[in-house]
């Protein structure tokens, strides 16, 4: 039964007690990732801490907050040694709709809206912002997909490779400080089959 709801999404109300709690055990052993929805607040919280964080949460603090509360911690540095180089990895996600993960797609779109603003507002400081958004990259993210559907994927070129992202990050680190390589999108060539 370990795996029977695996990818799928699940929304519980009433998810603190009862029959909202029961399926949100037996849905979470199931392997789907839930989303617990209840007026008990302080209860719900505790469940999070017990199952871990609801799978929205989760990704928005990982890919939207974090990112900005990094960048926030090093601006005063850079600003004050009057340079410096912002790059964020975002994905291709941030700049075509990502139909089957509504959620990540968000989270990068959101992502590349602060890497355009954040770059219009440091620039006079003499620090560079940019961002590197890659496809598909054969990297940990990828661990839970079946060994078949991996080696196809790499066969059919429909992966990046991660050394290929670090060279492009290098190449936009590389470049003479007045030139700002703004944004790359990496993607497989046959995406745009």
């Amino acid at each position: 039964m370990a795996s029977e709801l695996r990818d799928k999404v699940a929304i519980v109300t009433g998810a603190a007690s009862g029959i909202g709690l029961a399926s949100t055990e037996a849905m979470l052993a199931a392997g789907a990732r839930v989303v617990l929805v209840d007026r008990d607040r302080a209860t719900v919280e505790r469940l999070c801490k017990t199952f871990g964080a609801a799978a929205i949460d989760r990704m928005l603090n990982l890919n939207v907050n974090v990112v900005m509360k990094n960048v926030h911690d090093v601006l005063p540095h850079m600003t004050e040694r009057r340079t410096g180089d912002i790059i964020v990895t975002s994905s291709l996600a941030a700049h075509f709709p990502t139909p089957w993960e509504p959620v990540y797609a968000s989270s990068k779109w959101a992502i590349n809206c602060f890497v355009q603003t954040l770059r219009r507002q440091v620039f006079k400081h003499g620090i560079r912002v940019g961002s590197v958004s890659p496809g598909p990259v054969v990297s940990a993210l990828l661990a839970d997909w079946p060994q078949e559907k991996l080696r196809e994927a790499k066969a059919s070129g429909s992966l990046i490779e991660p050394g290929e992202v670090a060279e492009v990050i290098m190449f936009m680190l590389t470049r003479q400080r007045g030139l700002t390589i703004r944004d790359v999108i990496m993607m497989p060539s046959n995406f745009d089959l």
